[in-house]
């Protein structure tokens, strides 16, 4: 993306430069090479190489087919009985800890991709993960305990549901004739034309489905730890503090995503959790519609104008109970790229 904007229009780039780097500490890397007058040139032609290389490719999202909307036919997804919910409506969840989510912590994805660990192997590796970012995992866990930087809340929520066409229709958990609204899903175009609908009892079968949804936050005092921090100059400490707190609120989705199975009767494995902003269901949009059912406010969580929600660390998702569920693309037909797979929990390292 950094390459494509460095060019404003065509073949021209912007002057000053467009750089990007996946962390903070390449972010400072590239800043000690900006700063000195002969090192940035370098680096502009580096960037500018690189750059030209990825305009000559076609980009992902020349693969990626719009969702047809004229394509309504349901796939070959299989009807299954749906399991009965131990109840129907909304709830806050309130019998947790911290410490229920911290085994739930993806610590793969948490010291590669948040705290700056990619790329590092070997003994580099084995030396970085065991005498900094375990033991100071342990310290930040022990200190969000004590004093209260992450605050997790949840909302879920069960509701009787059929699928129309590519709509999922959500009815009134009290009144199960009344329908509530609808959650519109794109369709492949191609491959075995998966839709999320599809996993649903139809309308007209007459029989009624089962759906979750639910909304987890770590609570808008880790957004003012880090904006705290980085305020008074101790970048170290803002960097690895959002990187926990981004890491918990996944983690929190998945302990709750584990104990909606549970309540379902369904196994550990079975179904799949789905957010929104990813190709399968792609409308921030319908974060809209989640807050009509959840009613995230009662967490303090906002829907934003560009439809992220706020805080920061949150997430909401849809629980799809088939067995059958997966992820998917929407691939044009006759290449692109592999469908897309959802990151598996990492135990260990």
């Amino acid at each position: 993306y950094a390459h494509r904007s460095l060019f404003v229009e065509d073949d021209t780039p912007y002057g000053p430069g467009v750089f990007y780097a996946k962390d903070a500490f390449e972010g400072l890397s590239l800043m000690d090479r900006i700063v000195v007058p002969e090192r940035r040139g370098e680096l502009i032609e580096e960037t500018l190489t690189k750059a030209r290389k990825t305009l000559n490719k076609p980009s992902r999202e020349s693969f990626i087919a719009p969702a047809d909307a004229s394509d309504t036919e349901r796939s070959d997804t299989r009807l299954i009985d749906p399991p009965t919910p131990p109840f129907w409506g909304v709830r806050e969840m309130t019998d947790y800890t911290l410490g229920d989510i911290w085994p739930h912590l993806d610590l793969k994805t948490l010291f590669r991709l948040h705290w700056g660990g990619k790329g590092v192997k070997g003994e580099e590796w084995e030396a970085l993960q065991n005498e900094d970012f375990l033991p100071r995992l342990q310290a930040m866990q022990a200190d969000a305990e004590a004093a209260g930087w992450l605050q997790p809340r949840v909302r879920y929520g069960f509701f009787p549901a059929n699928s129309d066409k590519n709509d999922l229709v959500i009815f009134d958990p009290e009144h199960h004739a009344r329908e509530l609204l609808r959650f519109t899903f794109p369709r492949q175009p191609a491959r075995e034309r998966l839709c999320l609908a599809d996993y649903f009892q139809p309308l007209a079968g007459g029989a009624k489905d089962a759906v979750a949804f639910q909304v987890v936050t770590m609570g808008s005092a880790a957004t003012q730890r880090t904006e705290e921090t980085q305020a008074r100059g101790d970048y170290s400490e803002s960097y690895f503090s959002h990187g926990l707190s981004v890491s918990s609120a996944e983690g929190l989705a998945e302990m709750v995503h584990q104990r909606v199975r549970t309540m379902l009767g369904i196994g550990e494995e079975t179904g799949k959790r789905y957010s929104w902003g990813y190709p399968s269901c792609p409308e921030l949009e319908q974060h809209l519609l989640v807050d009509r059912l959840l009613d995230m406010g009662s967490i303090d969580v906002e829907v934003t104008d560009g439809f992220q929600l706020n805080p920061e660390q949150t997430t909401a998702a849809i629980v799809i109970h088939h067995p059958d569920a997966k992820y998917f693309a929407l691939l044009r037909s006759g290449g692109g790229p592999a469908a897309t797979k959802a990151p598996e929990p990492v135990a260990s390292l």
